[in-house]
């Protein structure tokens, strides 16, 4: 999570998550990733925080971003 925050503001931002996802060569359209930030951003505030992305890939059973997406 820290290595995708790249202003180290504690957040995700949707520019910071669709870095870390070019940067891991991870293929995804807008709307994938509009899909992926809204399932990540609980409370809705625009941002994701760790606990917020922590628990969203706890509850992925094989850890694979693909299901997070879907």
């Amino acid at each position: 999570f820290q290595g995708m925050d790249a202003d180290g503001s504690g957040f995700l931002d949707r520019a910071e998550l669709r870095a870390a996802l070019d940067s891991l060569n991870f293929p995804y359209d807008e709307r994938a990733l509009e899909r992926l930030f809204v399932r990540l951003d609980a409370n809705g505030d625009g941002l994701v925080s760790f606990a917020e992305f922590r628990d969203v890939l706890l509850h992925v059973p094989d850890y694979s971003m693909a299901s997070v997406i879907q």
